[in-house]
């Protein structure tokens, strides 16, 4: 990668008390800030780029006594494209396909379908003979982009927060709703999204999405030479819409004859919407709950972490749960691909118990020890089609489910 950037910007933020200390205003506050940005972009040897942006905030909090307090916010936030995003060099490989419409005898007998064949690289004389994609995948090119702008979200964020310490001491609760949508996305379209935007919507060779589309010239597939496959370099094209609900309870007290406390914590998540667009023509899809070739990494309706925690002088002993709700191939769901078609068309909910503990043998010396996976839980495995290339590792997903087992640590903190 030999790229680089120059960024000037100027900002200014404030937080302002309106009240403080009268009946029903224990606080009240607003917060407000905004920032403008100045780019200039160069990939050496290849193109150079400019561009500026603006993002800015505005919200408050109120608390109307010491146990409660609503706070909110609404921002314009921005992303810059990063350095490997607009220099990383085009670099062919494999992608993820499940349909190639031009292979087979899908263009046979559709005139305008075997015309736009023709005109994207399928020999005349192979109509109706191509190979499709071999195990749901497909040669491509991945790659930077010199001409990428800024993405741009609007966020919503609005909760509160209970801290009655005069009445349950220890006790605290958070829950805040989250609506983040995000447009002018930079992203490695999918394969199969710039096949169907080529054939099914655009349906003409010079759109951009069928430049994208480079065919073997002996057979018409999308498999062969480093010169052939699906050009899925970055673009700015989608747009996303997570919402959602964060919370948090934690409690703690006191046991009887000096036997320690107890510390119980729960923070987790739910998923009200998880939407995505590859580009503004091609349809919406939302992936709450859902895995596989399209929505690529598992998005579990629910997550949650629970803590059970025993403290006893210079001991402490903690449980964790992390879970994990169920998923669903997202083909079934959002192409009506028959269950029966997948090895596994669900993964169950997934819970995995760690322990931990430390003890403080004296003010500079502290040892700990843990057990993650205390269970040694195997992860699913799903065999192919659940997962884009990058996330279907070894036929389990990697980065969601634990792929190791059960395993032991020992470690100490020494203070000098």
């Amino acid at each position: 990668v030999n790229a680089k950037y120059e960024v000037k910007e100027f900002y200014g933020e404030t937080i302002v008390p309106l009240m403080q200390g009268q009946p029903g205003f224990q606080s009240l506050n607003v917060e407000a800030g905004v920032r403008y940005a100045s780019y200039n972009s160069l990939v050496v040897g290849i193109a150079s780029n400019k561009f500026n942006n603006w993002s800015y905030k505005a919200g408050g909090d109120w608390a109307p006594d010491d146990m409660f307090r609503v706070r909110g916010m609404y921002q314009r936030a921005v992303r810059a494209p990063a350095i490997q995003e607009i220099g990383l060099p085009r670099t062919p490989g494999t992608g993820d396909a499940d349909t190639d419409p031009c292979a087979g005898t899908g263009p046979v007998g559709n005139a305008s379908l075997t015309a736009l064949c023709v005109a994207t690289g399928v020999p005349a004389a192979r109509i109706g003979g191509v190979s499709g994609p071999i195990s749901g995948q497909v040669n491509n090119y991945t790659g930077g982009n010199p001409s990428l702008t800024p993405e741009k979200a609007n966020t919503i964020t609005a909760g509160f927060v209970f801290t009655p310490q005069a009445v349950v001491p220890r006790l605290s609760a958070t829950i805040d709703y989250y609506h983040i949508k995000v447009n002018n996305a930079i992203i490695q379209l999918p394969e199969q999204s710039i096949l169907n935007a080529c054939y099914i919507y655009d349906k003409s060779a010079s759109s951009p999405f069928c430049q994208r589309v480079h065919r073997n010239p002996l057979n018409g597939s999308l498999t062969g030479g480093t010169e052939t496959g699906v050009d899925a370099a970055y673009v700015n094209a989608a747009s996303y819409l997570a919402s959602g609900i964060d919370f948090g309870v934690h409690y703690g007290f006191d046991l009887s004859d000096n036997m320690g406390a107890i510390n119980l914590g729960l923070d987790g998540s739910y998923v009200i919407s998880s939407k995505e667009r590859d580009a503004s023509f091609l349809p919406e899809r939302d992936c709450k709950g859902l895995a596989g070739l399209t929505c690529k990494r598992p998005d579990p309706i629910w997550r949650f972490t629970q803590t059970t925690g025993w403290s006893f002088g210079p001991l402490d002993l903690s449980m964790h749960i992390r879970y994990i709700s169920g998923i669903t191939q997202d083909s079934i769901k959002l192409s009506g691909v028959a269950p029966s078609s997948f090895k596994k068309p669900t993964i169950p909910s997934y819970a995995y118990f760690d322990l931990q503990g430390s003890y403080a043998v004296t003010s500079y010396l502290t040892v700990r020890a843990g057990v993650i996976n205390l269970t040694d839980k195997d992860p699913p495995v799903l065999g192919t089609g659940w997962g884009g290339t990058a996330e279907n590792s070894g036929n389990t997903l990697p980065a969601t489910y634990d792929p190791i087992g059960r395993r032991f640590y020992v470690g100490a903190t020494v203070r000098f």
